[in-house]
């Protein structure tokens, strides 16, 4: 039998060394179809923690040469790969802990099942086309490449024998959870995790293997301490897989980038800053609300939300995608929108009866404001709506709040801007009698951010 050289068994160290391989593989890691032979990507140091090392490690000559069962060996490897990484905004946790992960684990690791999980398509496609794009267009990641398929049930058979499939957390339809049926994977990826419901985490918990899972998670603060992403936080046992990190450990953090955040959201004390910039779990928030209780009160029966959407190329015939109409029985019907970047989605509630359904959710990619204001006037007159309510956070959602403000009345049309103060009240001396300064009364002013969200937990505790 020949004998490895020193320079293969260079090459093989560095392969299976996760930072050494990213970076020569990957120049752009948002670009991952593409590789260069003189440029390197860069991991930077607070993400070293991010990445899982299991690459480095044989378990298999491990379990031999200590006589561990496959139990204890497989949990070895959950030791070394689990994370559960609850953080801020913009630091790399989708990056690394799930695109760039699962590149890693699927060149170094074969004969694994794994499944990337959230809590809809938009977020599955965020991470999974670029994987994609890398086993079909990557010269050097093409060559593992067996069977994939794309969009909306993402399939990816390598030929080192590692199967990865998507999991639609489905939360508005009638059986949330289901794709986790018949899976029995022992990978774990959920990005969003906040944002799984009790009913989605019992069917994935029926559809790990029989040894379990390695767990790569997640996601924003915005989840409360019984909530499923709640309880892993946590677990006594998951205390030494967490990771939580602030924004401002990017390097392109500056004063004006703090600056900007704290308009944004009203301050550094406020419920925003404190769980999207510093990654705080702020229990006397968001975070609080009991949204079991909330949709006890939102449903009357489970049904299935009608989900449409929009793309640049097929925006010319939106009238004929989006067949929608006002149920009969409605007394009032409320359009919401919610803007972000490229992506605006649009949500429609019925009430009925002081009960409100969820009916359909439309998602709008790449689109001018232009084409979007043309999408949201053809739903309000198709629903004949009541209520219009429009994100204002930035110029865009201005912009289209100031084009339906001169058509229809300002009664029917609702501003949000988490960043605005608004009166809610009157400042109140030591004897509860209000506040006069000047010959007027002083009014109480809070932050648009703070004052719904404590409005909403109201709400969600007087629910029976």
């Amino acid at each position: 039998m020949e004998q490895i050289t020193e320079q293969e068994l260079a090459f093989a160290e560095l392969w299976h060394t996760p930072q050494c391989l990213l970076e020569t593989l990957f120049h752009d890691f948002d670009n991952l179809g593409h590789f260069s032979e003189d440029k390197f990507g860069e991991v930077r140091l607070y993400q070293y923690t991010l990445y899982s090392d299991e690459a480095m490690i044989d378990f298999e000559a491990t379990a031999e040469l200590h006589n561990l069962t496959k139990k204890e060996a497989f949990q070895l490897r959950k030791n070394v790969g689990t994370i559960y990484c609850p953080g801020a905004r913009k630091f790399g946790k989708t990056l690394i802990i799930e695109k760039l992960d699962l590149v890693v684990s699927m060149l170094t690791e074969p004969f694994i099942k794994a499944a990337f999980a959230s809590v809809d398509l938009i977020h599955i496609r965020e991470v999974l086309d670029d994987v994609k794009a890398a086993f079909q267009n990557h010269p050097i990641c093409k060559l593992w490449e067996q069977r994939i398929t794309g969009a909306p049930d993402y399939k990816f058979q390598l030929k080192n024998g590692y199967k990865l499939n998507s999991v639609n957390f489905n939360i508005g339809s009638k059986n949330p959870g289901r794709q986790w049926y018949g899976k029995h994977v022992n990978r774990v990826y959920i990005e969003e995790f906040s944002l799984e419901t009790e009913e989605v985490a019992k069917k994935r918990k029926d559809a790990l293997s029989e040894l379990g899972a390695v767990f790569r998670v997640s996601g924003m603060c915005n989840f409360n301490t019984f909530s499923p992403a709640g309880k892993m936080v946590r677990a006594f046992e998951n205390r030494k897989h967490i990771i939580n990190l602030p924004q401002y450990v990017n390097p392109f953090w500056d004063e004006k980038e703090k600056k900007d955040r704290l308009e944004h959201y009203g301050g550094e004390d406020s419920v925003g800053y404190r769980v999207f910039v510093k990654g705080e779990v702020v229990e006397d928030s968001i975070t609080a609300i009991d949204m079991a209780r909330v949709r006890a009160a939102c449903y009357l029966e489970k049904r299935e939300i009608k989900r449409f959407e929009i793309t640049k190329e097929r925006y010319p015939f939106f009238r004929n995608t989006l067949i929608v109409e006002r149920p009969s029985n409605a007394e009032r019907i409320f359009i919401s929108t919610d803007a972000g970047k490229n992506v605006m989605e649009i949500l429609v509630h019925s009430e009925i009866e002081d009960k409100y359904y969820y009916i359909y959710n439309i998602v709008l990619y790449n689109l001018t404001v232009p084409e979007k204001q043309e999408i949201l006037d053809f739903l309000i007159i198709k629903f004949q709506a009541n209520v219009i309510g429009f994100d204002c956070g930035d110029g865009e959602g201005r912009a289209i709040y100031e084009h339906f403000a001169e058509k229809y009345p300002i009664d029917n049309l609702v501003w949000y801007e988490g960043a605005r103060k608004i009166e809610v009240g009157f400042e109140l001396d030591e004897n509860k009698n209000i506040v006069i300064e000047k010959g007027e009364p002083v009014y109480r002013r809070e932050y648009m951010s703070q004052f719904s969200v404590t409005k909403v937990k109201l709400c969600s505790m007087l629910v029976e």
